[in-house]
């Protein structure tokens, strides 16, 4: 809401880090899971262990239908 786009319901913002092209690397995924977590967590934090932002300078909005089709949300004023 805050970037100027309304919406319906409310949406989790999220940064997806990798999508899995078959069952046995989503497989894999779960053994690492854990590992990836404390890892990014880790990252997370500056020098002093207080948390840092990622901060984005655009945004772009993406509906899925399921997970290999997608398509990009255009706003109305885009459009002009």
């Amino acid at each position: 809401h805050g970037a100027g786009w309304s919406f319906k319901d409310e949406y989790d913002i999220h940064l997806s880090l990798a999508y899995f092209g078959n069952q046995e690397y989503g497989r894999l995924f779960q053994t690492l899971k854990d590992n990836w977590q404390n890892y990014f967590q880790d990252k997370m934090k500056d020098g002093q262990g207080r948390d840092l932002a990622i901060t984005f300078n655009s945004i772009g909005l993406y509906g899925f239908t399921d997970m290999a089709t997608f398509f990009k949300v255009v706003r109305k004023e885009n459009l002009h």
